[in-house]
């Protein structure tokens, strides 16, 4: 049996009720579907890791993958800041979970700017809440507003940010990996963990409906356009 590739299983997190990730998915792909399906130029993914959210971009005419070592194919290595391409040379950026790991924010997105052609965009898919991580390059907790000004101060003008989940989506955010999937790593509460995740999304998405807290969102999903 052939073994799925390391981004298939990253999106099913997002995708499966089991996943440790169902919750926010359920908010997040709804809209990041349609904002990725609308690209049909160059796309590069900065920061891109295992690029789970690839095959969203169908209809890209190129897929662009760039990271400090990045793996496969249309794979870019960034120096720094510096994005190895040409001024205006892509039609829209994806940047997931990456910005809290950049200690200069309008020196990244001023090469964002310099990089995407008129009219281009970023699509940035970004955390307020996630535990510390990869120390020690966790500098940031990027709110929408500090977004939107490291945005505005290098010249971009159109922007549009989305609150993902509530308080209960948040919840789950931390449940699910640290006590389902403690619970998950012993043979013999494997089925406890699993159970678990599934039950905590469920409750999560069914309260944040019930009693949405949009201030109280552990993510967001924002559009810049240049």
């Amino acid at each position: 049996m052939t073994r799925p590739h390391v981004w298939v299983k990253r999106r099913l997190q997002y995708e499966l009720i089991t996943g440790s990730n169902w919750a926010l998915g359920r908010a997040l792909l709804p809209v990041l579907r349609p904002w990725a399906a609308a690209e049909n130029g160059v796309v590069l993914d900065y920061g891109c890791g295992e690029s789970p959210f690839r095959d969203l971009f169908s209809g890209a005419r190129a897929y662009l993958r760039a990271d400090l070592s990045p793996k496969g194919s249309g794979s870019i290595v960034v120096d720094g800041f510096r994005i190895p391409t040409r001024d205006e040379s892509v039609d829209c950026i994806l940047v997931a979970q990456v910005l809290g790991d950049v200690p200069d924010l309008r020196v990244l997105f001023g090469e964002f700017f310099r990089t995407l052609r008129s009219g281009g965009r970023v699509l940035v898919f970004e955390t307020m809440a996630y535990p510390e991580h990869d120390l020690p390059h966790d500098y940031f907790r990027v709110m929408p507003a500090g977004l939107v000004w490291a945005a505005r101060s290098v010249g971009f003008r159109r922007m549009e940010v989305k609150r993902l989940g509530g308080l209960f989506t948040r919840i789950s955010q931390l449940w699910n990996p640290y006590v389902m999937g403690w619970l998950g790593g012993w043979r013999g509460t494997r089925w406890l963990g699993v159970a678990g995740t599934a039950a905590m999304n469920v409750a999560a998405v069914a309260l944040d409906r019930a009693l949405p807290h949009s201030s109280l969102a552990p993510d967001y999903l924002a559009r810049l356009e240049k």
